[in-house]
């Protein structure tokens, strides 16, 4: 895990982690962790987004009909599913992995 690149929940989460708890930061960089918490935080939420995805698409089955329905369907999802992760997980202050 420690060679993987940060993906985007990750580097979400490190720049909430710098704007709100730098002193936090600063000891996890101390300890060599911050970098591999990031990953562990974007693993994370992206196994979220498709567990939360699936559910989705089960209780919200997409529109057949009119294109502007399945786009008013498709943001909703989107929506929903990023609120979720970002409230759950990405903007968690994780101090550990």
């Amino acid at each position: 895990m420690e060679k993987e690149p940060v993906g985007l929940y990750g580097r979400m989460w490190m720049e909430n982690m710098e704007k709100n708890y730098p002193s936090k930061v600063e000891l996890m960089m101390f300890n060599h962790n911050y970098l591999t918490v990031a990953r562990s935080v974007d693993k994370r939420a992206a196994e979220y987004y498709e567990q939360l995805s699936e559910k989705w698409d089960r209780d919200n089955p997409r529109p057949t009909t009119g294109y502007e329905a399945v786009q008013q369907w498709s943001r909703m999802k989107k929506y929903e599913i990023d609120h979720l992760v970002m409230t759950e997980i990405v903007l968690v202050p994780v101090t550990t992995e």
